[in-house]
């Protein structure tokens, strides 16, 4: 509908300046007066908007990556004296301890607990064998 609209305005408009400039209707081209406003050279793009606009985030990624590239490995931090005593206390404050991971609070013998002796126990001395149901 809207196309059927613009095109019977063109040609309204068209026939209009015919009369003015004398009666004979002469037919202009249509393309010219009512084309966008598109400056010639959008036109010679090759790739297409969201082409270009994965070029532009690609050459964006790469700067940023650039920038990173360029900030020095590793940063020499100059201390005064008030830093270094701070630290000196944290330090002192801080317990590394010497095992990773969980830590059970009171570790009971398995003697106590069960009131027999392991059947495989484990030591530096013995160690328990892999499969114990296939050692019978």
């Amino acid at each position: 509908m809207k196309l059927t609209c613009f095109v019977f305005a063109c040609a309204l408009m068209l026939w209009r300046n015919g009369e003015r400039e004398g009666g004979d209707i002469q037919m202009r081209s249509s393309v010219t007066l009512f084309r966008n406003r598109t400056a010639w050279r959008e036109l010679l793009h090759p790739l297409s908007i969201k082409g270009r606009e994965a070029q532009w985030l690609k050459r964006d990624n790469v700067e940023l990556n650039e920038a990173v590239l360029r900030e020095p490995y590793y940063v020499l931090k100059p201390y005064s004296k008030a830093e270094q005593q701070r630290d000196a206390a944290l330090r002192s404050e801080m317990v590394i301890p010497g095992v990773a991971g969980p830590q059970v609070e009171s570790s009971k013998v398995p003697e106590t607990l069960y009131g027999v002796r392991m059947r495989h126990p484990e030591s530096w001395g013995t160690v328990p064998p892999h499969q114990p149901s296939k050692h019978k």
